[in-house]
């Protein structure tokens, strides 16, 4: 890449907590080759979505170390964070996680996030004017991160945690 470039790496809201899980994060660094990665993911994962979010939560601890890297060539290096983003994935995200609990993120910021909500951030992380941007994970989810940090999207009562507490 020239000097002055910009990298823009696709994390996701799953990747949110990567802080709480440093151990497992630094297991995946360790990881000499692609094979070797895909061991540390496969003894991680237990079932279900853990290994996409190991994978989401290393993306944001990647991007962090690699904007470090590179800022004697000047290259930037974020991250978007997506939330529920209507794609030929979304019903694999409904199945994971459950349609209804879906439905309540969705509810929250009043609509399913589109392609084109996702590809404006990126264009601007990549080309726009923001070149002082760097080393930063971006949500792109309608606000749904900020509500849940700060409880105008209660969390106590999504269909996950109140089926938890079931």
């Amino acid at each position: 890449m020239n000097d002055g470039a910009s990298i823009v790496n696709i994390a996701s809201l799953a990747g949110m907590a990567w802080q709480r899980h440093l151990d497992r994060i630094a297991e995946l660094d360790a990881a000499v080759d692609f094979p070797s990665g895909i061991e540390v993911a496969a003894a991680y994962d237990r079932g279900g979505p853990n290994a996409y979010v190991l994978s989401k939560e290393w993306v944001v601890s990647y991007t962090k170390h690699l904007a470090g890297q590179l800022l004697d060539r000047r290259i930037r290096v974020n991250s978007v964070s997506p939330g529920p983003v209507n794609t030929p994935l979304f019903p694999y995200f409904e199945t994971d996680a459950g349609a209804e609990q879906m439905a309540w993120m969705n509810e929250q910021v009043g609509r399913v996030g589109t392609p084109e909500d996702e590809a404006e951030v990126v264009a601007w992380l990549l080309a726009g004017e923001c070149g002082w941007v760097n080393g930063v994970d971006l949500p792109v989810d309608g606000g749904l991160a900020a509500g849940m940090a700060v409880g105008w999207a209660d969390t106590k009562q999504s269909p996950a945690v109140r089926s938890r507490r079931g």
